[in-house]
């Protein structure tokens, strides 16, 4: 008898030890679960800030070209104002086309103020005035009015992939260089200007383009 309730007492005292054991195991296995957590979500929320920085960054590096809200237009006088170029100076081209779409030709004209000699041979300057000119039925349109330094200004007229009239100016002076391209646009009633290509800090050293 008295070795039965030995070997009972021993038996609860074992059965207790084991249940404080895997008490202590369960918490222990919280606690580093807790410990290990709770280091990642920090991790995660300190870096959410650093990585909204660097796509601010990157999206500020990658700014897409926008459409120029800007639109210069150029509209018609019904008096010539460049009478000084016009009569004074030299026509030195033009062309005459339909650029409105009226059934009416325009005349496109260039000039400059430089004059010429009693040889016809023109007396140029480090600088003078250019002006290209469309000339309507009932108004002047001074597409380009500029003095060039050391430079010349020439014009090509052509059909875009929209069967759409264009003028196409050239600038080539010493210190710049610029083509910008004009058409008419109906809703404004105006020459709509476009700058394709400009270039205001050269140094020219060589070019093909014949003088006049």
């Amino acid at each position: 008898m008295r070795f039965r309730f030995l070997l009972l007492a021993f038996m609860i005292v074992i059965a207790f030890n084991l249940s404080g054991c895997e008490n202590n195991q369960n918490g222990s296995k919280e606690s580093m679960s807790q410990g290990i957590d709770q280091p990642i979500e920090e991790m995660a929320t300190d870096h959410e800030p650093e990585d909204k920085d660097e796509a601010e960054d990157i999206n500020e590096n990658l700014k897409l070209p926008k459409e120029d809200e800007s639109v210069t237009v150029i509209y018609g006088q019904k008096d010539n104002a460049w009478t000084y170029i016009t009569d004074e100076g030299t026509k030195l081209r033009e062309y005459a086309i339909d650029l409105d779409g009226d059934g009416a030709e325009e005349k496109i004209q260039l000039y400059t103020a430089a004059q010429r000699d009693e040889n016809g041979d023109i007396l140029w300057d480090d600088s003078q005035d250019w002006l290209l000119l469309v000339e309507d039925q009932n108004a002047y349109y001074p597409l380009f009015a500029e003095p060039v330094q050391i430079g010349m200004v020439y014009f090509n007229v052509f059909y875009d992939e929209n069967d759409l009239p264009k003028i196409s100016l050239l600038l080539s002076a010493g210190a710049s260089m610029r083509i910008t391209n004009y058409y008419y646009d109906d809703a404004l009633n105006g020459y709509k200007a476009e700058n394709v290509y400009e270039e205001n800090s050269i140094n020219s050293m060589y070019s093909t383009i014949p003088y006049y």
